[in-house]
């Protein structure tokens, strides 16, 4: 089963993945950030950035700083940037499900734009953070010195992504306990796992962590 776990940045969709997720036994989560790694060296989307971010390029590698910088003030240049990375991205995703589905029975495909991806899932879960409060604390826990390209990076994500527009099979509210639990409670039922069993691990090993 290939579950996507999408929602804006700081939203809490990798702590819900990596921190609960994880621990559904014969899972594994597949973060697209890390994945978007491994297209900095596709002849495709080097060929991108000479002709945009030059000066992104150097005999060190490939300076994703400088194609933020580049990238975020341009609205033009930053929907092709996305696209050709999403089809990049879509292709290396749906090659790893094929090489890995016989031996998990449970994929998580993390990423904040979900369905930009093309990737067949089973299930799709929306993250997001209703309460504006909480969602101004997670966007500063993030990276207090880079805030402002993060909110860059948000009102991007708005302007392009409707999640209103797009029928997800479960909507967590990652400001609300009662809508968080909810949520979880309905889909690991449909999966026909342990919810109270699950959360006990997640909250002993929090405690351990303290």
């Amino acid at each position: 089963m290939v579950i996507g776990v999408g929602g804006y940045i700081c939203s809490g969709k990798s702590y819900i993945c990596n921190n609960i997720f994880k621990k559904i036994e014969n899972s594994l989560i597949i973060s697209v950030d890390r994945v978007a790694r491994e297209i900095y060296y596709d002849k495709k989307f080097l060929e991108f950035i000479r002709k945009n971010c030059p000066s992104a390029i150097s005999e060190f590698g490939i300076n994703t700083k400088i194609i933020l910088e580049k990238v975020l003030f341009n609205d033009k240049i930053n929907m092709e940037f996305c696209q050709l990375s999403w089809d990049l991205i879509s292709n290396l995703v749906n090659k790893n499900i094929e090489d890995i589905s016989k031996h998990y029975k449970y994929i998580f495909i993390e990423a904040a734009l979900i369905t930009f991806l093309s990737i067949k899932y089973d299930k799709i879960i929306w993250v997001q953070m209703v309460e504006p409060e909480f969602y101004k604390q997670s966007l500063t826990k993030r990276d207090p010195d880079n805030i402002k390209n993060i909110l860059r990076i948000l009102d991007f994500q708005h302007r392009i992504y409707k999640p209103e527009q797009i029928r997800f099979d479960y909507i967590i509210d990652n400001s609300s306990s009662t809508s968080f639990s909810y949520e979880l409670k309905l889909f690991f039922k449909e999966l026909n796992l342990d919810y109270d069993k699950i959360m006990n691990t997640v909250l002993v090993e929090k405690n351990e962590d303290n």
